[in-house]
């Protein structure tokens, strides 16, 4: 092996892998750097058990214009992304190494697409990227969904508004945390809203949860029902409901809601919520 060093980002890299991923990585590099996608295509399938699946990083690094959480990084993802780059460095043109991506994913099994998925953030921008985002997106494994679409800023990135909405949409029927799907707030839009209302509806009336940022991220771009929903919940028996309405009032301008908000700010128990009340009438 070289002496080069190989990171996706500081500190991010074989440095953490047990001594034997690392022998195993540099052997599986050198064959790539090599002989190319043949040699990958043959040995991907075989890095978690080589390399492992130790999660050794936390944090969130910066990396290829990109925010990514490195909680969620395995030692095999991380090598994937290694290798990759290494192929598509070598690759004669981009379209060539746009080819070889998703022949990589194509290919692959479940494990071998979760680490491309995983890789995405970290390889060069290309059309490959949205079709393997869409393809993550329409999959029914939620393993593969969260490698592709959750823990980085790529999405919000890449995808259009159309595609983003279906992305944020998916994320709230499954039930996912929305710190995981990043830049949310920042791509709310009155269609999106439109949509995540729609759905609270059928899951009230389904007694079933409503997930939690759907006031939060309505609240950024208005829509019709915006109103109704923020006065319900300002009353609901939930503490997160509350709150997540609560912060909703510092964005909807309403005299219904400032009526309702006052009313809320005498009985409410809860000293955060009080807080985000008073602020959201002074």
């Amino acid at each position: 092996m070289t002496d080069e060093i190989l990171e996706l980002a500081p500190g991010v890299g074989p440095a953490a892998f047990s001594s034997g991923g690392r022998a195993a990585f540099e052997t599986l590099f050198l064959g790539t750097r090599e002989r190319g996608l043949a040699h990958l295509e043959i040995h991907l399938a075989a890095l978690p058990r080589r390399v492992g699946r130790d999660q050794p990083w936390s944090g969130l690094i910066n990396a290829n214009q990109c925010e990514v959480d490195a909680t969620h990084l395995r030692t095999c993802d991380v090598a994937a992304a290694l290798l990759v780059l290494e192929l598509d460095r070598n690759a004669d043109s981009v379209g060539d190494g746009e080819a070889m991506l998703t022949h990589l994913y194509y290919q692959g099994d479940a494990e071998e697409r979760r680490m491309i998925l995983r890789s995405l953030p970290f390889l060069p921008r290309s059309s490959a990227t949205i079709t393997l985002l869409e393809e993550a997106h329409r999959t029914n494994d939620e393993t593969l969904f969260a490698a592709g679409l959750l823990d980085s800023s790529l999405p919000a990135r890449v995808l259009d508004e159309a595609a983003w909405n279906r992305i944020v949409l998916k994320v709230a029927f499954i039930g996912t945390e929305g710190e995981r799907l990043f830049e949310l707030v920042g791509r709310a839009n009155a269609t999106l809203s439109s949509m995540l209302l729609d759905f609270r509806r059928e899951r009230l009336a389904a007694g079933r949860p409503v997930w939690g940022p759907t006031l939060e991220i309505a609240s950024q771009a208005p829509c019709p029902g915006i109103v109704d929903a923020v006065v319900e919940d300002l009353n609901h028996g939930d503490p997160e409901a509350r709150r997540a309405a609560a912060r909703a009032c510092l964005k909807v301008s309403d005299p219904r809601i400032t009526e309702a908000a006052a009313a809320r700010l005498t009985g409410e128990p809860e000293a955060d919520i009080r807080e985000i009340l008073a602020r959201s009438l002074a």
